[in-house]
Order: structure tokens, then sequence, then C-alpha cells
């Protein structure tokens, strides 16, 4: 991950004609933030690997499993922490919403935060479909 931050960096240098320097912190944070997938980056540099620079992405932490209609609940299924007042995204296609976690339980108990692998109840504003994406919201 490192060797791809330095590439990037050396083909985006000052002797290339696109005026960009990247210090060595910044290659430390871009070699941090490496995913796999293929990116073209500013002035034509195409980089075709499996990692690639993803700033900002969201960090995925649980499933929809059930969605209890009449109550506004769902049972997410989940794959990190998630607690009380934590901002989430919810993703199903092309629709999404944000919401706080008001409400989180787990067997029918309030809980303040939950872990991977719990099956968690959380109160939502808006309906969430069954196999919807739950993020941590920025």
């Amino acid at each position: 991950m490192v060797k791809l931050a330095n590439t990037l960096a050396s083909e985006a240098s000052p002797r290339k004609g696109l005026g960009v320097q990247v210090s060595p912190a910044a290659k430390t944070a871009l070699a941090g933030s490496l995913e796999r997938r293929s990116i073209k980056a500013v002035g034509g540099i195409s980089i075709n690997t499996k990692d690639a620079i993803c700033m900002g992405e969201e960090k995925q932490v649980g499933t929809v499993t059930h969605w209890y209609d009449k109550l506004g609940v769902a049972v997410v299924k989940l794959s990190g922490k998630l607690s009380k007042g934590d901002s989430i995204k919810v993703k199903r296609g092309d629709e999404e919403f944000e919401d706080t976690v008001a409400s989180l339980q787990i067997d029918r108990t309030d809980v303040a935060s939950a872990k991977k692998g719990d099956d968690a109840a959380i109160k939502l504003s808006q309906r969430a479909k069954e196999g919807s994406a739950v993020f941590l919201a920025d």
C-alpha cells in the first residue's frame, strides 16, 4: 500500500509537469486509506491496480434483516460496534437516508451499545428495507 502511495506521488511530481508534491506524512496518510479499487487521478494518471485511494468511505456496521412496520423498528445484524447517539446512514440501491440511533435494544432490553454479531433493534424515522446496509455516518 505504501508502494502505491509512493508511485502516485512520483507520477504526480513537478518534473512530470503536474505541479504536485506529496510529503512523507501525506504518503503515509494515503497508504493508510487505500482500498481495493481502481482509479484515474487528476492529470490523466491511471493506476491500474487492485489497490487505490478511497477517502471518506463510510464504515458498514450492519445489515437490516427485518423491519417491523407498526413499530418503525429495524433489526440489524451488526458487523461492527454501534452505540446510542451514533449517526447512521441506511442504504439500499439508490435509496438512502440518515438517522440517529435514539433507541437501541438487544433481546428487548435497552443497551447503550452493541457489538459485532449482535442482532440489534433500532428505532428509525423512515422505513428500512430488508437487506439495506447500515453505515456509520461522518
